[in-house]
């Protein structure tokens, strides 16, 4: 799982400030493809990756929250 980002959290005060792409920047300097699974409904995260680069490769039902989860893939440019 090298090329999967297990999560981009950034604190609300410090959102809409570049933090979130920088971290995305840091990470493909070292993996590409890379990937991230986000839940559907989570629609904010959803256009912050899509911004990225990132679009949906497939969806899954996670079994524990009984929430579909969507894996979001980025290609190399």
């Amino acid at each position: 799982y090298g090329d999967n980002i297990a999560g981009i959290f950034v604190a609300p005060e410090w959102q809409r400030k570049q933090i979130g792409k920088s971290l995305i920047e840091h990470a493909k300097k070292d993996r590409v493809p890379l990937s991230v699974e986000v839940f559907c409904k989570n629609t904010n995260a959803i256009r912050f990756y899509e911004k990225m680069g990132f679009r949906k490769f497939s969806e899954y039902m996670h079994q524990d929250f009984n929430e579909i989860l969507w894996v979001m893939k980025m290609e190399e440019d």
